[in-house]
């Protein structure tokens, strides 16, 4: 397994508040008092061993299947900004206050967005506590949602101390579904150093707004477009069976605003995965590099194409289904076993 830094120069602080070293890593289990007393517990010198030893950890199987398919990992990137010192020592944070998010995509939850928890109750999550960070130390800065640009913590107030507290060589990134833009000194802090601003977008037009629930494509590119004027951007794109017939679309829209891809699959939930339909389904799929490597990776499997369908009928009932998002679930239909 190629070696990543993350357990030992890293933590993420996920949207339900508790403590994992990556996004990709299950959350912590004990209760600790604040993230730094999390990064030097017993837990994590646990997942330390099992990175030193060269155990395979199922976890990190994403970025292992992302540098198969030649798109930059989050371990690369993790071990680009802050590489291994051989020393157990904080040098990335990945920071979200709460879950609150205003939009409801097709493959998100309530953990990660409050518009899911109304729609299917509280979710189980914690308040985390940052206190005892040495903000000098840091090489990266992240911030993830929920959608960061909305919620209130992140005030002017936050980002003044971020400037006083921060090195300059300390590089930034953020995740964003682009529904807002923020304020100036925020805007300052960005342009300051080494920024990168992540955009989400898993289609164009009606099918982009059905899937990523809340999404106005006008108010998607005009914040995009200052996005770029100072900082770097790129868009993640997730495949799954809505985007599966829009890819084209998708990187034609985005070629013209010269605003980078980064492909990816949604391997969670499984379901919604291209990668389990049936070959005479896969083959319909208009021809693309990216998606041709999804679909053989996996076998068809009739249990995740029969959730498919039951949850696209749920997913209809909040909001209908347009024709070309559907399309992968009206050849399903038309099968035998699933009509």
């Amino acid at each position: 397994m190629t070696f990543c830094s993350a357990p030992f120069t890293k933590m993420t602080v996920g949207p339900d508040g508790r403590y994992r070293s990556c996004c990709y890593w299950p959350p912590l289990k004990g209760e600790y008092r604040n993230v730094i007393d999390a990064f030097h517990s017993i837990e994590m010198s646990g997942w330390r061993w099992r990175m030193r030893s060269g155990e395979h950890i199922p976890e990190c199987d994403v970025c292992t299947h992302h540098e198969k398919e030649g798109i930059k990992s989050l371990r690369e990137f993790t071990n680009e900004k802050h590489p291994y010192e051989n020393v157990v020592r904080l040098r990335g944070l990945e920071w979200s206050w709460d879950n609150k998010c205003n939009y409801a995509c097709v493959t998100c939850k309530p953990e990660s967005s409050t518009v899911w928890e109304e729609r299917l109750g509280k979710a189980d999550k914690t308040t985390p506590s940052y206190s005892g960070i040495n903000w000098s130390d840091l090489k990266h800065l992240a911030f993830t949602g929920g959608e960061p640009t909305i919620q209130k913590e992140f005030s002017p107030e936050f980002f003044t101390m971020l400037r006083d507290s921060l090195n300059d060589d300390c590089s930034f990134s953020m995740n964003t579904n682009c529904s807002k833009f923020v304020h100036r000194e925020w805007v300052d802090f960005v342009a300051s150093r080494d920024s990168t601003i992540m955009l989400s977008l898993d289609g164009v037009g009606k099918t982009g707004e059905w899937i990523r629930h809340g999404l106005r494509m006008d108010v998607w590119k005009r914040n995009a477009l200052r996005w770029k004027e100072i900082a770097k951007v790129e868009c993640n794109f997730v495949l799954t069976n809505y985007s599966l017939w829009q890819v084209s679309e998708v990187e034609d829209y985005l070629n013209e605003l010269d605003i980078p891809i980064r492909w990816t699959n949604c391997f969670e939930p499984p379901e919604l995965s291209p990668s389990y339909l049936p070959d005479h389904i896969k083959l319909q799929v208009p021809p693309h590099p990216f998606v041709e490597s999804i679909l053989a990776k996996h076998d068809y499997n009739p249990e995740h194409c029969a959730r498919f369908l039951w949850y696209t009928e749920y997913l209809n009932h909040w909001v209908p289904i347009p024709d070309e998002a559907k399309k992968s679930y009206d050849l399903l239909k038309k099968m035998p076993f699933f009509s």
